[in-house]
């Protein structure tokens, strides 16, 4: 859109308010889709003032609606700032991997496909989130190690007659693990190498454990974040299943 006042601009023929339609889309969205970011204004101006972290703030364009000129306002991912400038997007599917790996994601569907189980897509519903941040530091350089478990439900696989439920866990858990783990590395790889944004506050993470390292590095953390090595695992708990069986 030319700004963002185009958003707040109701059709004449449409009642309400635009901007009570879009909180709700914000408040709603961590726990139905995780594609945009849910942020208070007095955190953005905490992240502003913190050190060796970014910020993320929801984005929104005009979608237009089937068979009709009206448009109404729809969540498009997020938009990335480096100080208070932006300087990056990112995709609702991207946006979706930051908020697991900031514990902003409470609900959302996870899909598998293994198609020597069945020919269709597995689902898994996302109902909690808990990331962890570690580092190491060899002389002056440090890693960072991304943990990330998801609490889910194996919702509707559809199995043949002699197919268990403990045989279908197990090769569900490690397959979304490792697409989980893939998707996490390529938007953490994002965000340091195009985005050049610090938005998961791996700086912040020394500043706050290890103040007189940071000072060290600081001055420089700009540049060493673009290279830092960073690991990411993730771990799948399958708490539940509602599996029907294939006709």
């Amino acid at each position: 859109e030319e700004d963002a006042g185009s958003l707040l601009v109701t059709h004449e023929k449409q009642s309400g308010a635009a901007s009570y339609d879009i909180m709700q889309i914000i408040l709603d969205d961590a726990k139905v889709t995780g594609s945009t970011f849910s942020t208070e204004l007095y955190h953005v101006y905490n992240e502003l003032n913190s050190p060796g972290t970014s910020i993320a703030l929801p984005a929104f364009y005009m979608a237009s609606e089937p068979d009709s000129e009206e448009k109404h306002a729809e969540a498009n991912g997020c938009a990335i700032f480096r100080d208070d400038k932006m300087v990056d997007f990112l995709s609702p599917e991207q946006t979706k991997y930051v908020l697991m790996m900031k514990e902003h994601l409470s609900g959302g569907v996870l899909t598998v496909y293994l198609p020597d189980l069945t020919p269709h897509n597995i689902s898994l519903e996302i109902t909690g989130v808990e990331p962890s941040l570690s580092y190491e530091i060899n002389d002056s350089d440090v890693s960072m190690h991304l943990e990330v478990v998801l609490h889910t439900y194996l919702n509707e696989y559809p199995h043949r007659k002699n197919d268990s439920s403990s045989a279908v866990i197990e090769p569900v858990t490690q397959a979304a693990e490792k697409m989980v783990e893939e998707k996490l590395s390529d938007v953490v790889k994002h965000l340091q190498t195009s985005s050049q944004a610090d938005v998961l506050g791996f700086g912040n993470h020394i500043y706050r454990t290890n103040l007189p390292f940071w000072k060290t590095i600081s001055a420089d953390w700009d540049t060493i974040y673009q290279t830092i090595p960073v690991t990411v695992t993730a771990k799948i708990h399958i708490l539940n299943t509602a599996m029907i069986r294939d006709s």
